[in-house]
């Protein structure tokens, strides 16, 4: 799964250039509002956060408590491609896997609540998917939509303190093209931004 440069550059364009009429003619041309809505999740996303290439079986230290893990793909409905999360404590300690199988039928595996099958993904073929923990509850959501929420409440996993996790991508995992460490206080930007330049369509 591969991630457009040239789209994103476009997308980065338009951000940084909102009040020129050039961007507002290449606005009004080549996106209707239903697209704009659909799609600037992922260049908000991208441009606020930091994309960073994901390296396969790589432990990234990782804090749930300030952090949301935000996950690009392009990987189709169907494809059987997946995204395959370990997380780890900082002792070495397994605490965790989430599985999200871009099968016919949406599935989400975590080693609490097992397979889950899941609806109401987004169309889009490029999706940001957020990961988020609570020390008690697991969250995913995909272009802004949740889609998933599950309580880990089990004994043997999710229990190690999630301010101190270590991440990492299995090596099977052939659907995650970047990751960012998306900050929770970017979340009123991320609204500003979106709601901006549909404003300016009108």
């Amino acid at each position: 799964a591969v991630v457009s440069t040239q789209s994103r550059s476009r997308y980065f364009f338009l951000f940084y250039c909102p009040h020129s009429s050039l961007s507002l003619s290449i606005y009004k041309s080549l996106f209707s509002t239903e697209f704009v809505v659909s799609k600037l999740f992922s260049a908000v996303t991208f441009t606020l956060s930091g994309w960073k290439v994901i390296q396969r079986n790589v432990a990234y230290p990782f804090d749930f408590s300030s952090q949301n893990l935000y996950i690009s793909t392009d990987s189709e409905r169907g494809s059987s491609d997946m995204i395959y999360l370990h997380m780890f404590t900082f002792q070495n300690h397994w605490d965790g896997t989430v599985i999200i199988y871009f099968n016919e039928d949406w599935m989400v595996f975590d080693t609490c609540n097992r397979y889950s099958n899941i609806s109401n993904i987004p169309q889009e073929r490029v999706k940001i998917w957020k990961v988020s923990r609570t020390p008690n509850i697991l969250i995913i959501s995909c272009n802004g939509r949740e889609v998933y929420k599950k309580r880990t409440t089990c004994q043997k996993y999710f229990k190690h303190d999630y301010r101190y996790i270590y991440i990492k991508f299995n090596s099977m995992d052939n659907a995650s093209d970047v990751y960012s460490r998306g900050k929770i206080w970017c979340v009123f930007i991320v609204v500003l931004m979106l709601v901006v330049p549909c404003l300016l369509l009108q």
